[in-house]
């Protein structure tokens, strides 16, 4: 499981990280991806571009996987077919 806050320090200095999660996020390599917040609303695009992770990966991710559902608060997303 992937720290998103440490994610985002490191890829400050280290933008290969970025492109590698993205890259691998085109690929569908991941069966699940759990969000905390919405990223598709202000409030969750905010955090999730100037907190965690970060715009580019979000940007791949939400066209890469689909919103599935909330189980216990957390937004599950499922590869696109």
């Amino acid at each position: 499981m992937l720290d998103p806050f440490a994610f985002r320090v490191v890829a400050v200095n280290h933008p290969e990280v970025v492109d590698d999660l993205t890259a691998r996020l085109q690929r569908r390599e991941f069966t699940c991806v759990v969000l905390e917040h919405d990223p598709t609303t202000a409030a969750g695009s905010g955090w999730y571009s100037n907190v965690n992770l970060g715009k580019p990966v979000i940007d791949t991710l939400l066209r890469s996987y689909r919103y599935d559902r909330v189980v216990g608060g957390e937004r599950f997303y499922r590869p696109v077919e």
